[in-house]
């Protein structure tokens, strides 16, 4: 449930820096849960976490493709 929401806390500034240096980590944790389990909730919370940070999003960009399209 954490996972299909934290994108939500994304509207609120403070919550958006907070977690802006953990991107990396939580880009991984979708990754794995969406491995593990079929969603579209977590699709399109994954989706929501790209969009918002796209500038910040590159350095992790190919690794998070490469791993999107091995999963499907």
């Amino acid at each position: 449930m954490a996972a299909t929401s934290i994108h939500k806390l994304l509207f609120n500034q403070v919550a958006s820096e907070f977690l802006k240096p953990a991107l990396k980590s939580i880009l991984e944790v979708y990754l794995k849960l969406m491995s593990e389990i079929e969603s579209e909730e977590l699709v399109n919370a994954l989706e929501e976490i790209v969009k918002h940070f796209k500038g910040d999003i590159e350095p992790f960009a190919i690794e998070l493709c490469s791993q999107l399209v091995a999963a499907y």
